[in-house]
């Protein structure tokens, strides 16, 4: 800076002089032919607005914004007529940016090397559009660089500078660089796979997928020749695959007409004591499929206030009694609701359609029955795969609690049917698409529990880094 630079700089205010950098003229040029003040984090980079132009192109507008009157602060800036702010980015890594597409002023040989400053260039080539740049500093990662793919062999287990470069294709979209990279299947060492990791937890979900999937694959070939665990494992990453990458879920189970469940039939002792017409007014109708119930008003509007309201407003026979009309409703599902709002009733998977239980006790807010229905999900041991499923469906539609839904996924993780079984049945098809996931990622969790070491056993499972 000239003697009356410095001058100026003294007679400034505190606040100008902490704005005034050294500045750096590049490719040899007279600074009086410099009109552009590129702000870096360190210094002033000086240029032309010919050559940014021809850089830009026509992006110039949009980077490149004229010089305030605010933004001069002495008299080298004076006769700047632009200004481009990149004040995360070093003087070093913009000269070198700047230099590449200036031949005479560039070396190869001397500047791309494995000290590159690669993310700055990555991240300065995607702000300015600097594609060619960024297609040679890919080249030299994917070709030349001493940790890159050239020497990394299939299944090879990622030391920290190989998943360095992995995480520069994955935020820095190098699509070459990084296609390649995962056509090697790479993995990562089991314990390293943590909220620890940063350059792990950077990386897009879909990236931590592809490592926790060739790690886990490759950990289980290494412990066990169990062709049936094997087996198991590939079948949930081929179904977690089709999830991720196509957001979709295939179905399975076989459509056969003779297999369709029965329509359910309520076998309870007393069904015909809602049949019979009491001489009372009190009594209300309920119609379900043209056909009358009968049951006390004060059974419904005790254990309802739906009820009490539509009791409230309801016509009346020309017995006195009130009708409510349920339509839509079967006939048998809600003859089993009234059953357990007029007196104590088990239940038993065995005779009871709880589904449609606990669907109508939440349509008419019967709270009490509700929560006795979740209770039972919480608590219920239960080892046949189907019966898991239809649980795991009603907890999931009435929104139970987690100690309840997880209570079916923790059975379905540790039990005996391995994941195939339960794809190839229609009640896995009937699973909404978010608790599909989540049954698939408690039995990859506990098959994985069970092959691993105890000393693994003590850390949480990997899985719960996936997408």
């Amino acid at each position: 800076m000239s003697d009356e630079n410095e001058n100026n700089v003294k007679d400034q205010p505190i606040e100008a002089v902490e704005k005034v950098k050294d500045s750096k003229i590049l490719f040899e040029i007279e600074q009086n032919l410099c009109d552009v003040t590129i702000a870096a984090h360190d210094k002033n980079v000086l240029v032309t607005s010919k050559f940014l132009r021809y850089l830009f192109s026509g992006r110039f507008e949009s980077l490149v914004k004229k010089q305030t009157a605010e933004e001069v602060v002495d008299e080298e800036s004076k006769h700047m007529e632009y200004i481009v702010e990149v004040n995360e980015i070093g003087a070093d890594v913009i000269e070198f940016a700047l230099s590449f597409y200036q031949p005479m002023y560039f070396n190869y040989a001397d500047t791309i090397n494995a000290s590159t400053k690669f993310n700055n260039l990555l991240e300065l080539s995607n702000q300015w559009g600097l594609e060619v740049l960024k297609k040679e500093l890919e080249n030299f990662l994917l070709l030349k660089h001493p940790d890159g793919p050239s020497q990394i062999s299939d299944n090879t287990q990622l030391n920290d500078k190989q998943l360095d470069i992995l995480l520069k294709a994955d935020k820095f979209e190098l699509k070459n660089l990084y296609r390649t990279l995962l056509r090697k299947k790479p993995r990562m060492e089991l314990s390293t796979i943590s909220k620890e990791n940063k350059t792990f937890i950077d990386m897009k979900p879909i990236t931590r997928y592809e490592l926790i999937r060739n790690s886990l694959i490759e950990k289980s070939k290494s412990h066990t020749s169990d062709n049936k665990f094997l087996t198991e494992i590939e079948d949930i990453f081929k179904f977690c695959d089709v999830i991720l990458y196509e957001d979709r879920v295939i179905d399975l189970s076989a459509k056969k007409d003779f297999e369709n469940a029965d329509h359910f039939k309520f076998d309870g002792n007393d069904k015909n004591s809602f049949l019979a017409e009491p001489n009372n007014a009190h009594y209300a109708i309920l119609i379900a499929e043209d056909v009358k119930l009968y049951v006390d008003s004060f059974v419904l509007s005790e254990a309802s206030p739906v009820f009490e309201e539509m009791l409230e407003t309801a016509s009346r026979d020309v017995n006195g009694k009130k009708i409510l009309e349920l339509p839509g409703k079967c006939f048998d599902q809600v003859v089993q609701f009234l059953t357990f709002l007029k007196k104590p009733t088990m239940i038993r998977e065995e005779k009871v359609d709880m589904l449609s239980l606990a669907t109508l006790a939440a349509e008419y807010k019967v709270d009490r029955l509700l929560k006795r229905i979740e209770e039972f999900i919480q608590k219920i041991e239960e080892k046949r795969p189907k019966i898991l499923l239809k649980y795991l469906k009603l907890a999931s539609e009435m929104n139970f609690s987690k100690e309840a839904t997880e209570n079916i996924l923790n059975q379905i993780g540790r039990g005996a049917a391995v994941f195939g079984e339960f794809q190839l049945m229609k009640d896995f098809s009937l699973l909404n698409f978010t608790i599909k996931k989540r049954l698939t990622k408690f039995r990859l969790w506990f098959r994985m529990y069970s092959m691993c070491s105890g000393a693994y056993k003590k850390n949480r499972c990997p899985s719960t880094h996936c997408p």
